[in-house]
């Protein structure tokens, strides 16, 4: 991974030479330590000796760890650095920790021909914190000890299920660092619960885990929710409020449902994830803050930055660690082993003794598509049990209850959907939703309840997709043109 990255940076244009170095495991936070280089690229490679830094401290970030832009010369170079930098005609440098586990391991620094841009240092921030994780997973196999010889808490037993494996494996090795990450998968395929999981086991898991729904925040509260704001800085503002990002300060801050914000909000938050600093509204006071950012979506971003309607720079700063959440539909040998959890579960819930899953129950909730993934099921789940008054759980709604796919999205010829088709998909299940409500979205009985998701999210998908709440059509039905 760190030959990767430095390769990659090498090969862009304004830049002379990259390096990165590793620190040793005992690194004190105070005093110089020996490091060892691990990569380098860039056309100036052959002609630079690859000695440590002088200076380690210009390696290991500013005050609260974020990437810095020092100009040559500036306290952090040695003099024979300093006189081949200038000789080679450089003129801009950067560096950025790579932190892990809350401990420095090293870090990365370029030297580029030009002067470099204000965001600079914040995108390498993001590609350091790609590298220590890699550093750090190398690491620990050497070591050749487990999870729990790390220090890193397993993954809670009742979370784990046989096709989540490959998932609770990448959540295991990132959750001991403070890469950001990026949780991607359907609604309803347990997205929540994972950055519940990843925060319990890391070394944040005393601090607080905020949960922001960012569908459900209003466009004109933006500001206030994420930043807080002062007394009197607006009508109803009675008292001095906190907002998510200082209330997450030493914890995590678990943003769901990211790919719903309007493009517009988008910056305001990507500064904040960039300077690790918020201002409360009607205060002219900037605040550091200590936060790791677990994010969540159902949606493609990458598409939707190809599309407008993503900022492809909040992407990356996201999409630092991602981690794919299969449908489950995809592992159905994960149906058994959460049917019966979830009848153990909700029958103690509902105070009734649990009830057995007969062979039949079985043989169709491992053949039911689930469109509404472990969510569905757990509703499923306690419908029948509130249903059954005696014996076993039969499920016997399912054989009529199934959802189909339209006859108007046919599968492609390598027996799967498109994107697209998918959205297609996706419209007819919610037409069929409000019209199965009569057009009602929130409260009892709405198309949100019947869906297992928020009213609130709901309503944005509507909007998405083109639909009122009465369930026709307010605008084209085909996919958005990339050119608008």
């Amino acid at each position: 991974m760190a030959n990767l990255l430095a390769e990659r940076l090498g090969d862009a244009p304004n830049i002379a030479l990259v390096r990165v170095w590793q620190a040793p495991r005992d690194a004190g936070v105070g005093a110089t330590s020996p490091l060892t280089l691990i990569a380098a690229a860039g056309e100036l490679v052959p002609a630079v000796e690859t000695h440590a830094p002088a200076f380690d401290g210009r390696l290991r970030g500013g005050a609260r760890g974020e990437a810095v832009l020092r100009a040559l010369g500036e306290d952090v170079h040695d003099r024979g650095e300093l006189d081949w930098a200038r000789a080679q005609g450089l003129r801009g440098y950067a560096s950025a920790p790579m932190i892990a586990k809350g401990r420095w391991v090293g870090g990365v620094e370029l030297f580029t021909w030009s002067t470099i841009a204000r965001e600079g240092p914040g995108w390498l921030r993001v590609l350091a914190d790609r590298v220590a994780v890699a550093v750090v997973s190398v690491a620990m196999q050497s070591a050749g000890g487990g999870d729990d010889a790390r220090g890193t808490p397993p993954v809670a037993a009742d979370r784990a299920t046989p096709g989540l494996a490959p998932v609770l494996a990448r959540l295991r090795r990132v959750a001991g660092t403070d890469a950001t990450v990026l949780l991607t998968g359907e609604s309803g395929v347990g997205k929540e619960v994972l950055a519940e999981e990843l925060h319990r086991a890391s070394h944040r898991s005393a601090g607080p885990l905020v949960r922001v729904n960012c569908a459900s925040i209003p466009r004109e509260l933006f500001e206030s929710e994420f930043f807080g704001h002062a007394k009197g800085s607006f009508t109803g503002a009675a008292r001095d409020r906190i907002g998510h990002f200082e209330a997450a300060d030493g914890g995590t801050l678990f943003l769901d449902e990211v790919g719903e914000l309007p493009i517009d909000l988008q910056a305001k938050l990507l500064r904040a994830l960039q300077e690790s600093r918020v201002e409360r509204v009607g205060e002219s006071v900037s605040r550091l803050v200590d936060v790791r950012i677990v994010a969540a979506t159902n949606r493609d971003l990458e598409r939707e930055v190809s599309r407008g309607n993503f900022r492809e720079d909040l992407y990356w700063r996201l999409c630092v660690y991602p981690i794919e959440i299969p449908a489950l539909r995809e592992r159905p040998q994960d149906v058994p082993v959460l049917a019966a959890r979830f009848v153990t579960q909700l029958a103690a819930e509902l105070g009734r003794p649990g009830a057995p899953i007969g062979e039949a129950g079985a043989a169709r909730l491992v053949a039911h598509a689930w469109p509404g993934n472990v969510r569905e099921l757990r509703h499923r789940i306690l419908r029948e049990l509130i249903d059954t008054d005696a014996g076993d759980l039969e499920f016997v709604a399912l054989d009529s209850g199934a959802p189909r796919p339209p006859a108007s999205v046919p599968v492609g010829e390598a027996g799967v959907w498109t994107s697209d088709q998918l959205q297609a998909l996706e419209r007819d299940n919610l037409l069929r939703a409000l019209r199965f409500s009569g057009g009602k979205v929130a409260g009892p009985g709405g198309a949100a309840e019947l869906l297992g998701t928020n009213s609130n999210t709901l309503a944005s998908r509507l909007r998405r997709l083109g639909l009122a709440a009465g369930g026709s059509a307010q605008g084209p039905t085909g996919p958005a043109d990339p050119g608008r």
